[in-house]
């Protein structure tokens, strides 16, 4: 989140949801990205490019915060379940032929 906090006033929750929605899509392009990595390598890479943008705010308007951090690890948490439910639900597919 480099972006000013005022551009995320009308966004719904705020700007700590902000970082859940932003982290949780990064995530899963992440892990579709990666996905002949093992997770701890996928895991390693996330927490780095957010760690990596929260420090980046010291050059713009933005400042780090702890609860930036607990709020990236929620979407990054979010965004591993949705891919790795996707992920089941696409292999049961193929898997049973079954329709939804």
């Amino acid at each position: 989140m480099l972006l000013p906090r005022d551009w995320f006033i009308k966004v719904p929750g705020g700007d700590n949801f902000g970082h859940i929605y932003i982290d949780c899509i990064i995530s899963i392009l992440i892990f579709y990205i990666l996905r002949d990595k093992n997770i701890y390598f996928k895991l390693f890479f996330i927490f780095s490019l957010t760690s990596l943008i929260e420090l980046a705010q010291i050059l713009t308007s933005r400042n780090f915060s702890i609860s930036d951090i607990f709020y990236n690890s929620i979407g990054i948490l979010i965004g591993i379940t949705v891919y790795y439910l996707f992920s089941f639900i696409l292999k049961f597919k193929t898997k049973k032929n079954f329709k939804f």
